[in-house]
């Protein structure tokens, strides 16, 4: 009697026994909640916040565009103002320079005027007078302005009629500066009497008073 209770009861604990191990197994895997199905697909962002698909790639595309144009822009504008800043500084050391020069040339002249002058003997190679025309292109006439004299080292030019009988001029000196022998006035000796006479036209008659003020002009401009 003993072993047929014992042969009844076995199947029995190994059906209990192997739901119990069964339990077991099912209780050590992880749990899978149900919402996690229904998650949104695709990348998720910090804190698993869902990434927002809604853009437009041509405003993507018109942005990067604007913003190449720009940066191309600013770009243009900084190769102009270089461009613009290398022309003015050529600009004023060609200017500085110049001015340099014309300063120099002033000094020069100054000291010319202000040297003693050389007299050279001349001879009268050829005497001309000169004529203007005035009056309108319809109607014009020529007037009587000026004599020329043809010395051998010199050519100088006085009013009209100032210098007469030249036919009787015995000796003729003529006087310029030291340093530019620019001709200032001849002395004439016609009939054993000597007269000076000025050049109408020369540096120092026409650019005498541009000369010192444009020096001035300069030297202000360099302190």
């Amino acid at each position: 009697m003993r072993s047929r209770k014992l042969t009844e009861d076995f199947p029995e604990n190994t059906i209990l026994t192997s739901i119990r191990m069964n339990k077991l197994r099912i209780g050590s895997l992880p749990s899978t909640k149900p919402t996690s199905f229904l998650l949104p697909a695709g990348p998720q962002g910090p804190g698993n916040q869902t990434t927002d698909y809604d853009y437009d790639p041509t405003i993507d595309e018109y942005e990067m565009w604007r913003q190449q144009a720009r940066a191309y822009a600013r770009k243009k504008a900084r190769e102009a103002e270089r461009r613009q800043s290398e022309l003015v500084k050529t600009l004023l050391r060609i200017f500085n320079t110049t001015a340099i020069l014309i300063i120099m040339f002033n000094v020069l002249l100054t000291i010319d005027y202000f040297l003693p002058r050389q007299e050279h003997d001349q001879r009268i190679l050829s005497y001309t007078t000169a004529y203007e025309r005035t009056g309108t292109k319809t109607s014009s006439t020529r007037v009587y302005r000026y004599d020329d004299l043809i010395f051998e080292d010199f050519h100088m030019r006085f009013d009209g009629g100032e210098i007469k009988n030249l036919g009787n001029y015995s000796k003729a000196t003529v006087v310029a500066t030291m340093i530019f022998d620019e001709p200032m006035f001849a002395k004439i000796t016609i009939d054993g009497v000597e007269k000076v006479h000025e050049q109408v036209y020369n540096v120092y008659h026409v650019f005498g008073f541009l000369i010192p003020a444009l020096f001035v002009i300069l030297l202000l401009y360099f302190l």
